[in-house]
């Protein structure tokens, strides 16, 4: 699914303010000189459309992030990324997975303290009406972008 224009806003200003890349692609030839490969689940994509086995025929050659796909990085310093739930030996490998190389688990523990954070926030200031919940809204998005988030 292609992303939305304000997410496409949102890349376009941290790759300027960061100097960073970012590629989305089927063609594995990209990956050359990445720095971080991000995956996700498989399941759930064209449930409707292909049976599971040729779902896993169809994305597991070309898409399960192992040791052989990072290598065509030719970057020794790679750093995989995937926001969990994950299919071990779906679309990431245990080797991968567990590797030193792996920030899997400090991108899920971030996610979880950011929800935290918003989980209090909330409680702190319960909304009882539409009118405070949407003064809510605001006022969160106030917050998130005074702090570049």
């Amino acid at each position: 699914k292609p992303f939305s224009s304000q997410y496409k806003k949102v890349i376009s200003q941290n790759k300027r303010k960061f100097k960073a890349k970012v590629t989305v692609s089927d063609d594995s030839a990209v990956l050359e000189g990445a720095d971080f490969v991000y995956t996700d689940v498989w399941y759930g994509l064209y449930e409707a459309e292909l049976s599971e086995a040729e779902r896993i025929e169809t994305f597991f050659p070309k898409y399960q992030v192992s040791r052989e796909l990072l290598d065509k990085t030719g970057n020794k310093h790679v750093k995989v990324l995937h926001c969990l739930p994950a299919n071990r030996g779906e679309e990431i490998t245990d080797e991968v997975m567990d590797a030193d190389y792996s920030l899997v688990y400090e991108e899920a523990e971030n996610r979880l303290t950011a929800q935290r954070a918003l989980l209090a926030y909330f409680i702190e200031k319960p909304a009882t009406s539409v009118v405070k919940k949407a003064w809510l809204k605001a006022d969160l998005l106030e917050f998130l972008n005074e702090r570049g988030i």
